[in-house]
């Protein structure tokens, strides 16, 4: 069954300025962490949704939206995926800590003043909810 989604093209997203630190993980480049951010911007984001955090429109849309070849998708996906960053469950494709996108998790987080915070991105929604615990 081949299923249509939309794509999001309006919204806004809530990122820490410290996200640019990512960029000092290894395997990640400027490239990689734009089509990331591109990513983040198609996940569902309600989180009413049985694919809340899910990146649910098709390579081939994505490709004409982004105006790029879908093998480019689809090696992003899965170099995101290796290193961390976006995670497969069933077939579909997640962000792996979509908290770190939250307004309530930026703001808490934003006020301490963490040395290691892009490790929390590659974190799932449990370690960061202890970690966020733990800061407190």
């Amino acid at each position: 069954m081949n299923i249509k989604y939309k794509l999001k093209e309006s919204g806004y997203l809530v990122i820490m300025r410290d996200f640019q630190k990512l960029l000092q993980i290894e395997n990640i480049n400027f490239t990689l962490l734009g089509t990331y951010l591109c990513f983040l911007l198609q996940a569902d984001w309600d989180s009413r949704h049985s694919h809340y955090r899910a990146i649910l429109p098709n390579d081939t849309d994505l490709a004409n939206l982004w105006n790029c070849n879908t093998s480019t998708i689809c090696r992003s996906r899965k170099k995101l995926i290796s290193v961390g960053l976006l995670e497969q469950i069933s077939g579909i494709t997640y962000i792996k800590n979509f908290n770190m996108f939250q307004i309530g998790t930026v703001k808490a987080l934003i006020k301490k003043r963490l040395t290691d915070s892009q490790l929390l991105y590659a974190k799932s929604e449990d370690e960061l909810a202890k970690s966020l615990y733990n800061i407190e």
